[in-house]
């Protein structure tokens, strides 16, 4: 899929970086390396960035006042720990090893993940975009509600237990991924079986895959995958907005999903629990 030039990108990644993890990029063997030293340290990263009393603004309503200077508090061995005098937690950090932590792979915009950590300023969230130009307006969201439990990684993903280690996830949000249409390319989908086991493998036991949809072929894939693993399915929908869903998964949205359920379209949803 095409996208148009972003005006002033380069500008504009500049002015949120505290909310990148910068040292993550580059080529596929170049992600994978430098991704090697946050895997199994999700959670101690997040521990050593700035923790102030004030809490996190609401998404648009941030404001410049009450920032604090930084308490000098040093990164794990071979974590970069960024100056971030803007950001706010709502409550202090206690027991890091006990946080939550959820990942949105292919976040885009940023509009599901910013709202989900802001609702959850107890658990800690990744969001993973490898379009720069569409991950800078999540960057902007983050950096305006100063939401302190939540960074980005701009990169392609070959292999997401490069990030992650074994148990260290405890949910992880599939969003409106690219649905590869030709059967040549299934192996590439978000959903393939076989990606599936490895999400498996980076989730602690009882961790969860939420995936959302509105592509029929893709949706109709995901659960023949699901079904040919012997998969447990713990919530399902073919139409999450409609009136009579009650599910919880309808609370948050993407840009996209806001687009096409307005317009009547249907959005699937499935949650299988590990």
């Amino acid at each position: 899929m095409r996208h148009k030039k972003v005006k002033n990108l380069d500008s504009r990644l500049a002015a949120v970086q505290d909310y990148l993890v910068t040292d993550i990029g580059g080529s596929a063997l170049k992600v994978k390396e430098t991704a090697a030293k946050y895997k199994g340290n999700w959670r101690e990263y997040f521990a050593s960035l700035q923790e102030t009393a004030e809490p996190a603004a609401s998404i648009g309503q941030a404001t410049s006042t009450g920032q604090a200077a930084s308490t000098g508090q040093a990164a794990p061995a071979g974590l970069s720990n960024p100056v971030e005098s803007e950001i706010q937690h709502s409550t202090p950090i206690a027991d890091t090893d006990s946080r939550r932590l959820y990942l949105e792979l292919g976040c885009g915009k940023g509009k599901f993940i910013n709202a989900r950590a802001l609702d959850d300023p107890d658990a800690y969230f990744v969001g993973i975009e490898g379009l720069d130009a569409v991950l800078v307006r999540g960057l902007e969201r983050a950096k305006e509600a100063r939401i302190a439990n939540l960074r980005f990684v701009s990169a392609y993903v070959a292999d997401i237990r490069d990030f992650f280690a074994d148990g260290e996830l405890d949910g992880i949000y599939l969003n409106f991924s690219d649905p590869w249409p030709k059967p040549r390319h299934e192996k590439r989908r978000f959903t393939y079986g076989d990606t599936l086991l490895k999400y498996r493998q980076i989730l602690k036991p009882g961790g969860f895959v939420a995936f959302k949809t509105d592509n029929e072929d893709l949706f109709t894939f995901t659960l023949e995958e699901i079904e040919r693993l012997g998969l447990t399915i713990e919530e399902m929908s073919r139409d999450l907005h409609s009136p009579d869903c009650t599910l919880a998964a309808r609370r948050f949205t993407t840009e996209y999903e806001d687009k096409f359920s307005g317009k009547g379209k249907n959005i699937n949803y499935v949650k299988i629990r590990f």
